[in-house]
């Protein structure tokens, strides 16, 4: 199997190698640091023409979960719940992967491990259609376990989704009812 994907870039700033399985095609893997840390830069943003930032999100049975620009903390925590569902994901596509995680498709040498201080990294994909294609990514990611729609991260990735659809160039100006 050839890799034809690009290294990936940590946030740290250093490359990594893609770790695609061996001898099995790939149809989900852990995705980088830079994606887990975007989409939740994406959703702490401060909205243009605004005077807020951040997003909440609405888990059932769970209630009302929200992420602000400010709360490094708790962008983390966001991050790593993401990083723990993509797990999920693979875990329940590979099983293989729960008892040797090394063999998890995805960035080679990753803790998968978020930490405030990885929010200090600026995040330099903003446009809503990047955003929303990279929420596509790790849904497909995610997904591959039974508990995916009831989850807080497919909940988050809807929210998302919303955020950045209302950011897309006309939105504000197109009309609220068709008649």
């Amino acid at each position: 199997m050839t890799n034809n994907n690009p290294p990936l870039h940590s946030a740290r700033g250093d490359i990594q190698s893609f770790q695609p399985r061996k001898g099995t095609p790939m149809s989900a893997f852990m995705v980088s640091r830079n994606h887990i840390l975007t989409l939740v830069n994406a959703a702490a943003s401060v909205e243009p023409g605004r005077h807020y930032s951040g997003m909440s999100w609405y888990v059932k049975h769970h209630g009302k979960h929200a992420v602000s620009y400010s709360d490094d903390a708790r962008k983390a925590e966001v991050a790593q719940m993401l990083w723990d569902e993509n797990r999920a994901s693979i875990n329940a596509r590979y099983p293989d992967t729960i008892k040797n995680p090394e063999a998890m498709p995805g960035p080679i040498g990753e803790d998968y491990i978020i930490n405030p201080k990885d929010f200090r990294v600026s995040i330099k994909h903003t446009d809503p259609i990047a955003i929303l294609r990279a929420c596509d990514c790790y849904a497909y990611q995610a997904c591959e376990h039974v508990g995916w729609t009831d989850s807080e991260a497919y909940a988050f990735i809807q929210a998302l989704r919303d955020k950045m659809i209302r950011r897309l160039p006309g939105y504000d100006a197109a009309p609220w009812e068709i008649e």
